[in-house]
């Protein structure tokens, strides 16, 4: 941090990018000022300003995998649970953590997603001889912060 002092005024900036997640074991900046007259004397009463860097949502969720494999046996019963995925936001603050999970329409005729979860269920029975084998989509995963 350093002051800018302009119209008479001082005002405090930064000079590199603050980031609460790669600062956050400490988070509060305290910096000491003292003012000086127009001959050069310093104050003997300086004051201490706290800046308190506060987390944002700059974040966004990544998959812990690249790819996931599920299966299901013919007959199962609607709501077998076929596979779970799972995502991660390096946000360090609870609210800025959420996230959800959706599935593209081409898979929701046949599976649905619980949003919060990750975990995946069928949504009707498959029969091996008749229905489609093999599945290949997209999961979506939003931050809902």
């Amino acid at each position: 941090f350093y002051v800018k002092v302009q119209n008479n005024k001082a005002y405090i900036a930064n000079n590199v990018t603050l980031d609460f997640e790669q600062d956050s074991r400490n988070p509060v900046h305290t910096i000491r000022i003292h003012a000086y007259d127009a001959g050069g004397l310093r104050s003997l009463f300086p004051t201490e300003v706290q800046i308190t860097v506060q987390d944002v949502n700059d974040c966004s969720p990544v998959f812990d995998r690249s790819n996931y494999t599920g299966g299901v046996s013919e007959n199962e019963l609607v709501g077998t649970f076929v596979l779970q995925v799972s995502a991660t936001d390096c946000d360090i603050s609870p609210n800025f953590r959420r996230i959800r999970y959706r599935l593209p329409v081409s898979a929701n005729r046949y599976f649905r997603i619980t949003l919060a979860s990750g975990i995946i269920m069928t949504r009707r029975t498959f029969d091996y001889e008749t229905d489609q084998r093999l599945f290949d989509f997209n999961i979506l995963v939003q931050d809902v912060s």
